[in-house]
Formats: structure tokens, C-alpha cells, sequence
């Protein structure tokens, strides 16, 4: 048709005038995107004092250091983890507009340590949220509707898991604690058998 062989026809000049109206756009903006990446590289700046600072506080005093009680630990790992992905959501926005920007990409490692933390850490308080899910569970249970063999059975399993698991995570700290209160339970079931007889 008439209409596209019109366009085909002009689809080099076209082209021509639109690479020219970049460049001038690019040209005008040059004052903004300079604007634009100090403002990027100060926010850079900032979010890296916050990463050392998150860093610092999690060594310091997070849920893997021997100092923190377990419940208290367990409260620890939903912040941290919260906290975590917030800040790997400004890490790739930062990402976006550094490249956008053609700036170097800057890399967090302190980040990438405490995830790599934490997700060492969950499989411990994972099972020792669920130790206390079932405590609490037979603690709200009847003494008459009270079935010991499902405690003993309940404990042994949690038991078995804890010893299934790596030689790096029983070298945590948090680990000798939930080994600890598992031991402390088991060992008062017969006591708990003695009080429902």
C-alpha cells in the first residue's frame, strides 16, 4: 500500500532524526545526570554505612551469639530476616540506578554473610519453634487426655532430627541450647508419667 511504501521510503531519515533528537535530549540532560549520580552514589554511601552498622548489631548481638536466650532468638531470626530483605530490595534499586547510570555495580558483602547466617541459624530454631508448638500443645491438653507414648514419640523424632543434623550446624551455638531444653524435656517426662498417675 501507498501508506507504507511512503514510510519505507522515509524510514532513513526518520531514523537520522531520531538519533539526532537523543542526542540532543542526552545533551540537555547531561546537568540532571550528574545531579542524578551524586545523588545515587551519596545514597550508595549511606546504604553502606546501614549495611555495617545491620552487620555489626547481628554479630554482635543476633540470634547466633550464645548471649541471646532462645525464645528470644526465635523473635530475632523474623526480624532479622525482615530486616534482610528490605535491605536486598534497596541493594537492587541502588543496582538499577547505578547501571542506569553507568556507574560500577557495588557489591555487600556483609549482606551476603549474614543470610548466609541466618539461613544456617533456621534450621535450628526451625525445630526448636516447633519443640515449643508441641509443649505448649501438651501443656494446654488435659491431664486425662494426656498420651505420654505421643510426647515420647514427639521428642524422639525432634531428637532424631537434631542429631540428623550437619557437623556445622552442631558447632552453632544455638544448637547446644535447643540440645539442652530437648534433653531437659525428655528427661522430665517420667516425672510428667509419675503426676498424671
Amino acid at each position: 500500500p501507498a501508506d507504507e511504501a511512503d514510510m519505507v521510503d522515509n524510514m532513513r531519515k526518520r531514523w537520522e532524526a531520531l538519533c539526532e533528537k537523543a542526542k540532543v535530549t542526552d545533551r540537555s540532560l547531561g546537568r540532571v545526570k550528574k545531579q542524578f549520580t551524586l545523588v545515587t552514589q551519596g545514597q550508595v554511601s549511606e546504604f553502606q554505612k546501614e549495611v555495617a552498622e545491620m552487620h555489626e548489631e547481628y554479630m554482635l548481638r543476633g540470634p547466633g551469639t550464645g548471649a541471646v536466650e532462645l525464645d528470644r532468638g526465635l523473635e530475632m531470626m523474623s526480624e532479622y530476616t525482615k530486616k534482610l530483605a528490605t535491605m536486598n530490595a534497596t541493594r537492587e534499586e541502588l543496582g538499577e540506578a547505578l547501571k542506569l547510570f553507568g556507574l560500577p555495580i557495588v557489591a555487600y558483602p556483609q549482606l551476603s554473610e549474614v543470610d548466609h547466617s541466618l539461613k544456617e541459624l533456621a534450621s535450628i530454631y526451625d525445630l526448636y519453634g516447633e519443640f515449643v508448638e508441641r509443649r505448649e500443645e501438651w501443656a494446654a491438653t488435659l491431664w486425662a487426655d494426656l498420651e505420654m507414648s505421643t510426647m515420647e514419640k514427639g521428642m524422639e523424632e525432634l531428637d532424631g532430627r537434631l542429631k540428623k543434623m550437619p557437623k556445622v550446624t552442631k558447632q552453632l551455638r544455638p544448637f547446644k541450647k535447643v540440645e539442652e531444653a530437648s534433653a531437659a524435656f525428655t528427661a522430665s517426662l517420667p516425672l510428667i508419667q509419675n503426676l498424671k498417675n
